[in-house]
């Protein structure tokens, strides 16, 4: 993006390496105490899901505002008490779910704000990834998604889901889901969530999440009173057919898109101190408590109730 500084705060236990470029080009911290003495104007939290709450605290005390990797936290408490830091004239925080900013999310919400194909009666969402594929820098089984201890398992990994879900069809109501690990993979952690939601903006919202899936997919359907809109991301389109035409209509082809303009996007909304888009830190926390409510479901089968 340029017209900025950047500095970097890594252990290098993440086994990736820093590029030439990017060693050229940054400074580079080995002491937490010394990064900060840095003086950042803004912080980016990207290390494991389980130590994001303690290093987003320590931005937030210093008045530093942060853009925090999803999901925020690893658990509900530890998001609440890092809401709890954040106060009307301090410094702000942000929640890294990029795909608001993707062409393809905002075709779904245009439609659904705009009210021209009437109602949202029901939707369905799907995203799913064999974990070994997804970094092969990596030994899978070491990685923060695979571990327990280090705030992983598919729920909280692809939560994007659980957050396009509030971004579009407002707050959760009630949730009934199965959550667990159903595969071979050598992980301590779920691999496959199945959720049906009761939302503010529609009666009916399913969300299938898994590490299953041999090639990359994420797409969904949206059903609406006038017809059905359904958007892939592999295939970098959305569809909408009505109950009159049935050979569907295209309302966006973004071939050759590229997913870090979503990031640039949502970078620049973060350093100008958020926007309507942007994530916001109350919003991470709901994903959060969706998350323990899809696990307490799953552990009761009972269907619970999301406290807003």
């Amino acid at each position: 993006m340029g017209g900025c500084a950047v500095g970097a705060y890594r252990t290098g236990k993440g086994g990736k390496a820093v590029s030439e470029a990017l060693a050229k080009s940054a400074a580079m911290f080995e002491d937490i105490d010394a990064a900060f003495a840095w003086c950042p104007g803004h912080v980016i939290v990207s290390n494991p899901t389980v130590m994001h709450p303690a290093f987003a605290a320590a931005a937030l005390d210093r008045g530093i505002d942060v853009l925090i990797e999803k999901p925020m936290a690893a658990d509900l408490r530890d998001a609440e008490e890092l809401e709890s830091k954040l106060t009307s004239d301090g410094a702000r925080a942000f929640v890294g779910y990029n795909l608001r900013f993707h062409p393809i999310v905002e075709t779904v919400k245009g439609a659904i704000e705009s009210g021209r194909y009437g109602r949202v009666l029901k939707a369905d969402l799907y995203a799913g990834h064999w974990l070994p594929h997804w970094h092969r820098y990596e030994d899978y089984r070491e990685g923060y998604a695979a571990r327990r201890d280090l705030g992983g398992g598919v729920l909280r990994t692809l939560s994007h889901e659980l957050d396009l879900g509030q971004y579009l069809f407002g707050d959760y109501v009630g949730i009934t889901a199965c959550v667990a690990k159903v595969s071979g993979l050598e992980i301590d952690v779920d691999d496959s969530a199945e959720i049906i939601a009761e939302m503010r903006g529609c009666a009916v919202l399913r969300i299938s999440l898994d590490y299953l899936r041999p090639a990359y997919r994420r797409r969904g359907e949206v059903f609406f009173e006038g017809g059905l809109l359904e958007y892939d991301f592999g295939r970098m389109m959305v569809d909408f057919t009505d109950y009159e035409r049935p050979e569907g209509k295209r309302l966006l082809e973004a071939e050759g898109y590229n997913i870090s303009e979503s990031y640039r996007r949502q970078m620049e909304a973060f350093l100008a101190g958020g926007d309507d888009q942007i994530c916001t830190l109350r919003e991470g926390v709901e994903v959060m408590r969706v998350i323990e409510a899809c696990e307490a479901s799953s552990r009761k089968r009972e269907v619970v109730n999301v406290q807003n």
